[in-house]
């Protein structure tokens, strides 16, 4: 098990510890390039586990020193700091490593906090092992009550295992503890056995995505172990030299010429090696003794002079007299942004040096808008490859090829309203451009768009419009009046040729906003009710598996469980009545119902009051159920629905059977005119509570089937069905397929 990647947006520029942990200050980029990280592990079958959940990158003051606060809604880490995490679970990360930092008023770091655990639980939707950083940094050893103590709040609050790295006897203490808590709390003791399970099922057959067992291992020698180190050096090589970036460079500065007068400043007694670094500091802790800089540098100029700044500034004479005469000078610093002594030095040289050389040898930020370093180089890494890269670029024998992974200008995308009067034909066209599976006929798809609760967007390009989010909400069911509205996001289209361009994201984040900031919705859905597209996102081919990875890749988590009846999958089904109705399945299912006295016959203005009871009292949760019932009521359509009774002539099971031109419910769907315009809908099929089990369901559904074929309906179309394999009895076919995904807002599971 590898403790990373680090999925921290390193946002704050004068962040002390996470620095160039971090892949980038952009949260796209570290989602992407953490999940490339977490899943290049697990093909080599290492468990790898994301770090430091909800996000140690804006902070400024190190945990292991202090403890950070961080001052943003759960709605302002939802723009940053909780992107990669969402990418990471949508990876199926199997671990998932706490911060100590406290998040907003809490008086908790993130590790002590059973809000932000459940969060992480509960809205996004991890399922895998909670880890503590270590207990031993001092936010939580000096400012919550101990490292011992700590692991017993950190269990409680949802951690499943805790980290103690260095001392024995806290670790044994600790034990003693969390022990003690348990025999005391059997609700605690509940917790740490579902944490037992959790971590007992790791294993990397299950969580590496080329399980060792199906390799063929065997014992290398160490001609091989020189072998492959010598690969990996040349691996390593290769990928310093593509990352050392070229900030700035004054003209006529670079490359170097080795002939020339050269002098190298540096910080500290010691010249720079790689190793573990303190920021704003010149300490290492290295068990070997590699090359540093100076040491590189003097491969390409051998007479090369090495001069060395103290920090209380008191060697700035000598510097400055080493330097005078000389054709360049190379500062290297290290974190200078959080070293005053580094900066003046930096001022200074500036002041007097003709041609001065910056490097920056760890975080990129040391003189990034300093504009009097005039040639200015970055490295990221105080490492004996990062040196022999940057030396080869600054002798000229190979050019920068690296680019900042901060502060980069973003493509500003204006997303505005969507204006049916001048926006609706072109995206009705965008649709059936982008929407090859799903062409629904252009004057149904805009009555459907401009129902009630409809809010969408557009992004144009001059005037025309080049993406498209469609977006509703869903009222709570009269049984929950209380209950927040369901936000639904039906479609995100951008144009082909403008497609990898950030439309697609900017479109989903503004209309994630909305419908999180001003309508009030807690759970977003893909998919739609009312009117009705999809039943959740559509599964391959029906959209690109890139496309369909897209959604699932910004934080729509289908469920965790298996397959079952009712399983995340839903489908639209069909049959053809002229050919497959009836059938083996059809007149089986009625001859047992009548063998049971059920009696199948269309509702009747006298069943009118006992038919709308039972549904109100059935499936009152269900939305549009109950109102589609006494709509069809309401103009007189009782013979649209079939009705089941029982032997005492009581109704039990109910469906409509909407013929083509039903004004009622049918026109709120998309897709059954794509199978024709003869198609009619069965929906709503339900039974009474006490009635199920014995077929009476599927007798209900082949009655309606034949009643459709008597009245000339050519095919019949169901949809959005979760039950695997119970329609499928009577013939009907899968039309399309969806997954069932949501998005849930961080923190609500503690509001």
């Amino acid at each position: 098990m590898n403790y990373a990647p680090v999925c921290d947006v390193n946002n704050n520029p004068s962040n002390p510890v996470i620095g160039v942990r971090s892949f980038s200050d952009d949260p796209s980029a570290v989602a992407r390039l953490a999940a490339a990280n977490l899943n290049g592990l697990r093909e080599e079958g290492v468990i790898p586990c994301a770090k430091h959940f909800p996000g140690h990158g804006d902070t400024a003051v190190d945990s292991h020193y202090g403890l950070p606060v961080l001052q943003k809604s759960w709605h302002e880490m939802d723009q940053c700091e909780l992107v990669p995490f969402r990418r990471a679970v949508a990876e199926n990360v199997p671990a998932i490593m706490t911060a100590h930092i406290v998040i907003g008023s809490s008086k908790l770091p993130a590790t002590l906090d059973p809000a932000v655990l459940r969060s992480l639980r509960d809205d996004l939707k991890f399922t895998g092992v909670i880890v503590s950083d270590c207990l031993e940094m001092n936010a939580i050893r000096t400012e919550c009550g101990g490292t011992v103590q700590g692991a017993v709040a950190a269990l409680r609050a949802g951690c499943d295992a805790v980290m103690i790295c260095h001392t024995v006897d806290l670790q044994a203490r600790a034990l003693d503890a969390v022990f003690d808590a348990a025999q005391d709390d059997q609700a605690f003791m509940q917790q740490i056995v579902e944490a037992h399970g959790r971590v007992s099922a790791f294993n990397q057959d299950k969580y590496t995505l080329d399980p060792p067992t199906s390799k063929q291992f065997s014992y290398a020698s160490f001609d091989d172990i020189a072998s492959l180190n010598a690969h990996n050096a040349q691996v390593a090589s290769s990928v310093y030299a593509h990352s050392t970036t070229l900030v700035r460079a004054q003209p006529g500065v670079l490359p170097l010429k080795k002939e020339r007068r050269l002098v190298f400043v540096s910080p500290g007694e010691k010249g720079i090696t790689s190793g573990v670094v303190e920021y704003g500091d010149a300490r290492t802790r290295s068990p070997h003794s590699p090359p540093a800089f100076i040491d590189v540098l003097k491969r390409h100029n051998p007479q090369i002079d090495d001069v060395r700044f103290s920090g209380d500034g008191s060697s700035l004479d000598d510097v400055l007299r080493a330097v005078n005469g000389a054709d360049a000078v190379i500062l290297a610093t290290r974190n200078a942004r959080l070293a005053p002594s580094q900066q003046k030095m930096a001022s200074e040289l500036a002041k007097r040096v003709r041609n001065l050389i910056a490097v920056a040898t760890c975080d990129p930020y040391d003189f990034l808008h300093d504009e009097h370093v005039k040639t200015y180089l970055t490295i990221y890494e105080p490492t004996s490859s990062a040196f022999e890269a940057v030396a080869d670029v600054l002798f000229g024998i190979s050019n920068a090829r690296g680019s900042l992974p901060v502060e980069q200008a973003r493509t500003s995308l204006e997303v505005k309203e969507f204006d049916p009067s001048t926006d609706m034909s072109q995206v009705l066209s965008l649709w059936h451009e982008t929407l090859q599976a799903y062409q629904v006929p252009k004057p149904h798809l805009e009555n459907l768009l401009q129902r009630p609760r409809a809010h969408h967007f557009v992004v144009h390009k001059n005037s025309t419009v080049i993406g498209f989010a469609a977006t509703f909400t869903q009222p709570p069911p009269p049984s929950k009046p209380t209950d927040p509205p369901k936000g639904l996001i039906t479609a995100i289209l951008v144009h082909p040729s403008h497609q990898s361009a950030g439309i697609g994201t900017a479109l989903l984040t503004h209309a994630r906003n909305h419908l999180t900031s001003h309508s009030n919705c807690v759970s977003i859905s893909i998919g739609s009710t009312f009117p009705r597209f999809f039943p959740g996102l559509p599964t391959p081919p029906c959209i690109a598996p890139h496309h369909h990875a897209w959604f699932i890749r910004r934080g729509f988590i289908p469920s965790r469980g298996g397959p079952t009846a009712r399983g995340e999958l839903a489908r639209d089904l069909w049959i053809d009545l002229t050919t497959d109705v009836p059938n083996a399945g059809t007149t089986a299912r009625l001859t047992r119902a009548a063998q049971r006295g059920i009696s199948l016959r269309p509702w009747t203005k006298d069943g009118e009051a006992e038919c709308l009871a039972k549904q109100r009292t059935n499936f009152g949760a269900y939305a549009g159920w109950v109102e589609g019932y006494e709509a069809l009521a309401a103009a007189g359509l009782h013979a649209q629905v079939m009705v089941a009774h029982d032997a005492a002539g009581a109704q039990v099971a109910w469906t409509m059977m909407l013929e083509p031109g039903t004004p009622v419910f049918l026109p709120d769907l998309a897709f059954p005119p794509l199978l024709g315009q003869r198609t009619g809908l069965v929906a709503c099929v339900g039974v009474d509570g006490e009635s199920r089990e014995g077929g009476v369901g599927l007798a209900l559904v082949a009655a309606a089937l034949e009643d459709l074929k008597r009245r000339g309906v050519e095919r019949c179309f169901i949809d959005w069905v979760t039950l695997v394999g119970w329609y499928e009895k009577l013939g009907l076919k899968t039309w399309r397929e969806y997954l069932s995904v949501e998005w849930r807002k961080a923190g609500s599971s503690s509001d």
